[in-house]
């Protein structure tokens, strides 16, 4: 799930602010793409006590009746039919074109099967050792380096 947000769409935000707010999207990468911009996700982790109630709290946080609600209060939904809603182009008729605009250049990746090893195994793991005073930041950074490349060659990636 994703819910894009920024401050001049977030519900409270005065009138008076409304003129000094600018929406920017991030420039385009070299192959006239960019990654994805403002967003935050829920997720349920793995060790969760609650699993299907967190699933069910997403669902119902998902749905079209609770994102129509949350979009009159100027939060930008998580659903695209919704920026077709006379309401919200009424409220707020600058959010479809800025969302079209931003999304027109992300490219949707692949999921990284090994981002949870490289993150928590290597990146975590070396950032420790630097910590506990284990290894100097300079040889932190080169195990990090080198832990993520040989990952990604296992992988097939590189």
């Amino acid at each position: 799930m994703i819910d894009v947000g920024w401050i001049g769409g977030a519900p409270g935000v005065p009138d008076a602010l409304l003129p000094k707010t600018a929406f920017l999207t991030p420039p385009m990468g070299p192959k006239g793409r960019c990654g994805g911009f403002g967003q935050h996700a829920l997720a349920i982790p793995t060790n969760a006590k609650n699993k299907r109630e967190a699933w069910e709290f997403i669902k119902w946080y998902n749905s079209l009746d609770v994102q129509y609600e949350l979009a009159k209060l100027q939060v930008i939904p998580s659903l695209a039919v919704l920026l077709e809603s006379p309401t919200l182009q009424e409220k707020q008729p600058w959010i479809k074109p800025i969302v079209i605009q931003a999304l027109a250049g992300v490219e949707q990746l692949p999921k990284i099967e090994i981002a949870l090893e490289v993150a928590n195994l290597i990146l975590g793991t070396e950032c420790d050792n630097y910590w506990a005073g284990r290894k100097s930041l300079d040889t932190a950074i080169k195990d990090m380096v080198d832990g993520t490349t040989r990952a990604l060659k296992e992988a097939g990636f590189i």
